[in-house]
């Protein structure tokens, strides 16, 4: 299984800027940092937002915290 770390991004379109893992096992990136992307799952804000599924077969041990910004070059 693989680990949510900086590498994921590697290739990536330069939109996405967080990504997160979810209970099954699926990386799913975003748009927006983690922050504003917690608040939108906990239903606090409602924006229009882009994410998608991008991989699968990631480490599920901790996925409720596994959410990362993609750090600036």
């Amino acid at each position: 299984m693989s680990i949510l770390t900086q590498a994921v991004f590697e290739g990536m379109p330069k939109w996405i800027k967080s990504a997160r893992i979810d209970k099954k096992e699926k990386l799913v990136v975003y748009s927006l940092d983690v922050a504003t992307v917690t608040r939108i799952l906990n239903n606090e804000i409602l924006l229009p937002w882009n994410c998608g599924i991008w991989d699968s077969g990631y480490d599920t041990t901790d996925w409720q915290n596994s959410a990362i910004d993609r750090e600036v070059e």
